[in-house]
């Protein structure tokens, strides 16, 4: 009876709402916290630029009485903040592309790898995460975009076109059954401890959801009630 409890679908959807929940709430305030970073980042350059502006008007009063803009553009051109794009988007890939991976279920884990590994290193080259996710489409050889296709087009769960979401959904189709099995054994019993700071604890609950393909069971569970089968990898 104890061997049956970890594989209970229906247990591992409530169990899998119970964490999803907690950590819903977690990145919420994370991401709260960031937006306030952000927010107090861009009152301190309008601060800035007040100060750029009062300075410019005094500058202006001179003997000469010359306010051209040939004085005062050079000074509000250097203080200027610099782009975007110059200060975090990379000129050159440093990896090369991955091989299209065409559906081939031993070559997975090491595309995979590839992919994540491409990502993390010139993922600023492609620039934001929905172009990311088009990347990773644009490696999928003929069979598996195909099986894909529905999910790229809808942009994943919630249409936000995230990258480690398109990743996930392929380990999904693609990755060890077995693995996933012994995953969701693990993400039954897996708990914080009481002095364990949810820092420390998050990662390992990250690997387990991602191990056992269960962020994408709610989604598949609702497909499948909503849309005709759709064709699976041979």
């Amino acid at each position: 009876m104890a061997t049956e409890t970890p594989t209970d679908p229906q247990k591992g959807v409530q169990l899998l709402a119970q964490l999803m929940a907690q950590l819903m709430r977690q990145i919420n305030e994370f991401l709260a916290e960031r937006a306030n970073e952000r927010e107090a980042t861009r009152q301190q350059l309008r601060d800035l630029q007040e100060r750029i502006t009062s300075l410019q008007a005094t500058l202006g009063v001179t003997p000469q009485g010359s306010t051209s803009s040939a004085n005062t553009s050079p000074l509000l051109v250097s203080v200027s903040p610099p782009s975007t794009s110059s200060q975090t988007k990379k000129v050159k890939a440093t990896l090369p592309d991955p091989e299209k991976f065409d559906g081939t279920l031993w070559k997975f884990p090491a595309w995979l790898l590839e992919m994540q590994n491409k990502l993390r290193t010139d993922g600023t080259v492609f620039g934001c995460p929905k172009a990311q996710f088009a990347y990773i489409f644009s490696r999928l050889d003929h069979n598996p975009k195909a099986l894909a296709t529905s999910f790229a087009r809808e942009g994943g769960q919630g249409g936000t076109f995230e990258p480690d979401a398109f990743l996930a959904y392929l380990s999904f189709c693609y990755g060890n059954p077995n693995n996933k099995r012994m995953a969701l054994a693990r993400l039954r019993y897996l708990k914080q401890g009481e002095r364990e700071s949810f820092a420390t604890f998050f990662p390992k609950f990250e690997k387990e959801l991602a191990d056992s393909g269960a962020n994408r069971l709610s989604t598949t569970i609702s497909e499948s009630g909503n849309e005709e089968p759709a064709s699976h990898p041979t």
